[in-house]
């Protein structure tokens, strides 16, 4: 700066614009974590993807399959969300039906019985080998892992 005019030559002015451009580039690296790193975690064991829609025990007392027909098990879903309410599922599967899950939701529900909060983990799954495949959430308590494909 020049203190006779109080403006900036160009030099002192060059200067500072580089200054403050390299200020931003080191805020920015850091911020975005590029620099000052850790040592990267070990990634978690990666969840199984792959398994069969079951009518367990738990899956039947939530409410989450039932039997068609009378006799065939089902598995019951929503395509746009998870849910525990009867009557907010709009799509079934039979039970055995092979899915990858592509997806996976972790929320609170309420349990009717003892009318507590509790932790469930939702899949969105994809059915395998169907002409027509259409995704859905299901509750993990109605999903059997395939142990082969574990990693």
């Amino acid at each position: 700066m020049d203190h006779t005019t109080g403006r900036w030559s160009g030099t002192a002015a060059h200067r500072a614009w580089r200054a403050c451009l390299l200020v931003g580039v080191v805020l920015l690296l850091s911020g975005c974590g590029l620099l000052g790193r850790d040592a990267p975690e070990a990634a978690p064991a990666a969840p199984v993807n792959t398994g069969l829609l079951t009518c367990t025990e738990i899956c039947a007392a939530r409410g989450q399959c039932g039997a068609r027909d009378g006799r065939i098990k089902v598995i019951l879903g929503n395509t746009a969300a998870p849910v525990v309410e009867p009557g907010q599922h709009d799509i079934f599967f039979d039970e055995g039906t092979a899915v990858t899950v592509t997806s996976r939701w972790n929320r609170q529900v309420m349990l009717l019985a003892d009318d507590a909060r509790q932790p469930a983990q939702f899949l969105q799954v994809q059915p395998q080998g169907l002409a027509l495949p259409r995704s859905a959430w299901v509750a993990e308590w109605c999903f059997t892992p395939d142990p082969q494909a574990a990693p």
